[in-house]
C-alpha cells in the first residue's frame, strides 16, 4: 500500500473490519523524511473516518500536495529502522517502561 489518498482508503476500509489493525509509516515524519522519492498522486475522494491523528495529518499533506509515495521507493534500511523502533517500543510498553 502506498502512502497516498486511494492508500489511506484501503487502509480505512481494512480497519473497519479490523479495528485494531496500526500502519506502519503512513505519517507525516515519513513523508518529510523521504519526500524526495515522492511523485505525482491522484485523488481518492472524501477523507476517510477512522484514521488516526497521524494518519489523518499525513493523509491531509497527501490531499495537499497531491503528492504519493509509492512503497516499493522506500529505502529498505528505512523500513527496517521503522520495525525495529516499533519493536522497541512495544518491548518497553510490555515491561512498563
Amino acid at each position: 500500500m502506498g502512502i497516498d489518498e486511494p492508500g489511506f482508503h484501503i487502509l480505512a476500509r481494512l480497519r473497519k473490519g479490523y479495528p485494531n489493525i496500526r500502519s506502519l509509516m503512513m505519517d507525516v515524519k515519513t513523508l518529510d523524511d523521504l519526500c524526495g522519492l515522492m511523485g505525482a498522486g491522484e485523488k481518492a475522494g472524501a477523507p476517510p473516518h477512522n484514521l488516526t491523528p497521524e494518519e489523518q495529518a499525513a493523509f491531509l499533506e497527501i490531499e495537499r500536495s497531491t503528492r504519493r509515495l509509492e512503497q516499493e521507493k522506500i529505502p529498505l534500511n528505512y523500513s527496517i529502522e521503522a520495525i525495529a523502533r516499533l519493536a522497541e517500543m512495544r518491548v518497553h510498553s510490555a515491561a512498563g517502561l
